[in-house]
């Protein structure tokens, strides 16, 4: 009801992510640079940090819409725990054919899929999202898939998306030979406070059918130091603001409607 109040098709700080909606700060277009530069060149294993809402899968997903018929792509958003389960769901995602439980066959299976896409011209990407989550027997099984090669190029290219932790746990003693081979890396950071704003404004006039919703200087700038720029963040902050702002039979939102707004969402 309160997106209609200000004139809005639609929620315009919808937590799904919308490509409708892309935004890319300096820092996600560097990331997305890095990701672009990781495929083409044929890198084995690529690692993409960041904090939770900061963007990552806004990232992969973007990237993935953008690759053309000669990139196979399998993204995987909550990997399996189990080193058999994690081979299922990989080949399941590739349309690969396996009626098997057993390791060895299941990756003869991925690995005549991906000779198969060699001989094609085409390269094959797997996604691992929240990649902090998998267990080290688990990354190990990962990291043996990387060794499905030819004698010139890697037959998979691996792309590790997580939290700070997974950085750490890349460079721990117990997954060094993991870590060492992770070739292109990237931390997203979340947006700057001026990003911050034209973020907001973005969203705004995407899903706004004319009316300019306005958010004075300091509600911003609360909004800004409450969220650390983290979209996630942003998006539940400006959306509970707008809230505040249509029970109040306001037409935009001050720094007191911000703060009151955040205190909301401090429980």
């Amino acid at each position: 009801m309160h997106h209609k109040f200000f004139g809005f098709r639609e929620n315009p700080f919808m937590l799904a992510p919308n490509p409708a909606y892309l935004f890319l700060g300096k820092s996600h277009e560097e990331a997305m640079a890095h990701l672009i530069y990781a495929v083409s060149e044929g890198e084995g294993f690529i690692s993409l940090i960041g904090n939770q809402g900061v963007g990552k899968t806004t990232i992969c997903r973007t990237f993935i819409d953008r690759l053309d018929e000669n990139t196979e792509v399998a993204y995987i958003f909550k990997p399996e725990l189990r080193p058999g389960g994690l081979l299922k769901k990989i080949n399941s995602e590739f349309n690969i054919s396996a009626v098997t439980d057993d390791a060895k066959d299941l990756i003869d299976a991925l690995n005549s899929f991906l000779m198969q896409k060699r001989v094609e011209g085409k390269k094959v990407v797997l996604f691992f999202d929240d990649a902090q989550n998998l267990k080290k027997n688990v990354l190990e099984q990962v990291r043996l898939l990387s060794n499905l090669e030819t004698t010139r190029d890697k037959l998979l290219q691996i792309v590790l998306v997580g939290e700070p932790i997974l950085a750490d746990m890349l460079d721990s003693h117990a997954l060094r030979q993991i870590g060492q081979r992770v070739s292109v890396s990237y931390y997203i950071n979340p947006l700057t406070y001026e990003e911050t704003c034209a973020y907001i404004y973005h969203r705004m006039s995407i899903a706004s059918q004319g009316t300019r919703v306005q958010f004075d200087a300091r509600a911003l700038k609360r909004i800004y130091k409450f969220t650390s720029g983290i979209p996630r963040m942003i998006n539940a902050t400006c959306d509970r603001a707008l809230f505040v702002a249509y029970t109040l039979n306001r037409p935009g939102v001050t720094e007191k409607i911000a703060r009151t707004a955040i205190m909301d969402l401090s429980g």
